[in-house]
């Protein structure tokens, strides 16, 4: 059974010189969480989450993201992110009546 979990990054602020740009988390991209650990660092005490798509592990002392630069991950952005892959995808016929009734809408207001 897997402990993996979805999560959107939210806060992007801030990123410690130790990390690379490329390495660095971008803002509400959604990434999975396959390691959650306690982190006790000098004045700070926090979760940290390791993400399947980037590996810190030649950043140290930054092996980690602070779990507060996310969100979880919910049905909702589920339901997003399928209706976008449709879209890219070129399934478009379930969304052809809003592009007909924005057409429409245009046709009257130019009259």
């Amino acid at each position: 059974m897997s402990n993996e979990f979805r999560v959107v990054a939210v806060d992007v602020a801030n990123r410690p010189e130790g990390i690379p740009t490329s390495k660095w988390i971008e803002k509400e991209e959604v990434y999975t969480v396959i390691k959650v650990d306690f982190l006790t660092m000098p004045g700070v005490q926090t979760y940290g989450f390791q993400l399947e798509e980037i590996d810190l592990s030649d950043c140290v002392p930054y092996t980690y993201f602070r779990a507060s630069r996310f969100r979880p991950f919910t049905e909702e952005d589920a339901l997003i992110q399928q209706k976008v892959e449709d879209l890219l995808n070129g399934d478009i016929q379930e969304y052809s009546h809003i592009m007909e009734e924005e057409e429409m809408s245009y046709d009257i207001e130019e009259y």
